[in-house]
Parts: C-alpha cells; sequence; structure tokens
C-alpha cells in the first residue's frame, strides 16, 4: 500500500462568517441570474454553438452566415451602414467579420457609384457558392430547433425578442 500524504495546496486559507455587506452582495448576485441580459446572452450562446456546429464544414461560423445570407437576401447591394443596422452590430464589428468574408473571397465590398464615401456590399460567386451550400446545413439545425421548442412558439417568441430589441435601443 502506498503512503498517503495530504496534499499540499499553498497557504491555507481561513473562512469567517460573512459579513452583512458580503450577504446583502451574494443576494443581490443570486438575484442577478433572472437577469434578462445574462439570460438572453447564455440563450443565444447555446443556440449559435448549435448553428455554429452546423456551419462548420461549409467553413463558416454564425455570424459570418448571417452577413452572407443577409447580403444574399437583399436584391441590390446594401451599405454597410444599413446591414450593420439590420444585424444589430456596430460598423466595426460587421466591418472586422466583413475582412475575413472580403479575404476568403466570399463577399465584396463596393464604393456607390452616387457617394464615394458610402461602401456597398455584395456577394462573390464564390460566396453565392458557399452560401448555397451551408442553406441545407441551416435549414437542418433550424428545423431541429424549431422542433425541439414547439414550431407554434416561434413566432410569439419572434415577437417579444423584437419588442424586447425595440425596448432596449430605448433603455440605454
Amino acid at each position: 500500500m502506498q503512503n498517503s500524504k495530504p496534499l499540499k495546496l499553498g497557504k491555507q486559507v481561513k473562512f469567517s462568517k460573512p459579513s452583512k455587506l458580503a450577504e446583502e452582495t451574494a443576494n443581490a448576485a443570486r438575484e442577478a441570474g433572472n437577469c434578462i441580459c445574462f439570460k438572453v446572452r447564455k440563450t443565444a450562446r447555446l443556440i449559435s454553438q448549435s448553428y455554429d456546429r452546423a456551419l462548420k464544414p461549409h467553413g463558416l461560423n454564425t455570424n459570418q452566415f448571417s452577413i452572407l445570407a443577409l447580403i444574399g437576401a437583399t436584391p441590390e447591394p446594401q451599405s454597410l451602414t444599413d446591414t450593420a443596422r439590420v444585424l444589430g452590430m456596430d460598423r466595426t464589428t460587421l466591418t472586422r467579420n466583413l475582412r475575413l468574408l472580403d479575404k476568403a473571397g466570399l463577399t465584396k465590398t463596393l464604393v456607390d457609384a452616387q457617394d464615394a464615401r458610402t461602401r456597398r456590399l455584395a456577394l462573390t460567386d464564390k460566396g453565392w457558392a458557399v452560401l448555397a451550400a451551408a442553406l441545407p446545413s441551416w435549414r437542418g439545425v433550424q428545423g431541429q430547433t424549431l422542433a425541439a421548442m414547439g414550431p407554434e412558439s416561434w413566432p410569439d417568441l419572434r415577437q417579444q425578442l423584437d419588442h424586447l430589441g425595440r425596448a432596449t435601443t430605448m433603455t440605454g
């Protein structure tokens, strides 16, 4: 039988009874577990991970797919500003994502013919092909997600999320 010695984990820490402030703070922290932002972000992370797994074989993540899909859904090249607004992103975040898509040859950023300060976004032929190849994977995870949550609840949830998004733009 081996000689068993207790592990030394460094300095011993002595715990004392929490102060009144610590107790109040702990209670507030537990309350924060019901925070709208926390719950929505946690859910969004979990949903994004599911979609990311489905889109990974196509070399895309959820953000990139959303950008390609939005650009592909509009008949005319949309401005960078309008695209950022629709996606709920700031322009710098969209620009950072577009750099990767441009570098991969999936999108191109065009200078507006009427206003050289305005940038417009378009898919390349390769971008159209990647989007077309990724759509069945997206449809698969979209269908699985709807089935898991109950497809009849999606219209109400979508409406609630839209309402929450509008409400937060007024509060912040």
